[in-house]
């Protein structure tokens, strides 16, 4: 983004830069601003936004000529929780009508706006599903136990307290006798990848 340029103008660019007639610009970027919730800065210079505001800017950018898929890399990180909440917002609108793809490693991020998960690692496939098929993978492996009777082959996952006693939520393949956790889209996560 251009700093010095107000936001109007950035899009104005962008709209030039994708071959946007001249003629529909004006509306296409008034359409796409009102996506992102941006109206009220449209001539205010790309300088004066926040930085969730600047991404939301880039996100209205992406939309501008209706493309039918979208990427985003890594698209909230660095943003506070107030953002991260306004992104999943506009990414479950604009989803409707098109295909998003995001990736990322913040795992909670997508468990709220994505239909279908697709876990790699090391540019492998995993496993895909539905958020509830990938938390269906820690089924019965979420233990919270006593940490001095903790196996050596479990993935510490948190360090808790209960009944004042020094506990560890745990993901194990190994049958334990526990207070059983309802697994997370994380725990789903971690299995996959560590073959839990």
């Amino acid at each position: 983004m251009y700093k010095d340029l107000s936001v109007k103008e950035m899009m104005l660019m962008m709209a030039n830069l994708k071959n946007i007639d001249l003629n529909n610009s004006n509306r296409e970027i008034e359409r796409v601003i009102k996506v992102v919730n941006l109206e009220e800065k449209m001539n205010a210079k790309v300088s004066s936004l926040s930085g969730g505001m600047i991404r939301r800017l880039g996100i209205a950018q992406a939309l501008l000529g209706k493309p039918k898929i979208i990427i985003f890399d890594e698209p909230t990180a660095g943003l506070d929780p107030e953002e991260r909440l306004r992104f999943k917002n506009i990414i479950s609108e604009i989803a409707r009508n098109i295909i998003v793809i995001i990736s990322t490693h913040i795992v909670e991020d997508i468990e709220a706006i994505c239909d279908n998960i697709v876990i790699m690692n090391k540019g492998k496939l995993v496993t895909s599903g539905s958020s509830t098929d990938i938390k269906q993978i820690a089924n019965s492996k979420v233990p919270e136990r006593d940490i001095s009777t903790l196996p050596n082959d479990c993935q510490i996952e948190k360090h808790l307290e209960i009944n004042g006693q020094k506990c560890a939520r745990v993901l194990s393949n190994i049958k334990l006798k526990y207070i059983q956790d309802s697994p997370n889209i994380e725990d789903g996560y971690i299995c996959a990848i560590k073959r839990i």
